[in-house]
């Protein structure tokens, strides 16, 4: 992989956290994983849930436009579309990204 691309990156996995209300979600995090990163999106549609884990990795320090655009490209192509239907009342969905960006 070359270090210098603007869309290289070196890993990273998406996970579906399901739906859980804020007072109970219990995190997301990096330890125990070979991953240095994450993110986590929440929205009360998976699909909003998704824009705003993009959102989230896009103003992490180090991620490139290109690799924000590499990464959702590559998750959409991998996975099913992610669902329109609202959950009832204060239930979120969450979505998790952990990944790795090219050492310097």
């Amino acid at each position: 992989m070359n270090k210098s691309s603007p869309t290289a990156i070196e890993s990273f996995e998406l996970f579906d956290l399901g739906s859980d209300y804020p007072d109970y979600f219990q995190g997301f995090g990096v330890c125990g994983t070979e991953f240095d990163h994450c993110v986590v999106g929440c929205a009360s549609t998976q699909s909003e849930a998704f824009d705003d884990l993009m959102e989230q990795f896009a103003q992490c320090e180090g991620v490139t436009c290109g690799m924000t655009d590499y990464v959702e490209r590559k998750i959409i192509a991998e996975n099913d579309k992610p669902n329109e239907i609202p959950l009832m009342g204060d239930k979120m969905y969450y979505l998790g990204l952990r990944f790795n960006l090219p050492t310097k």
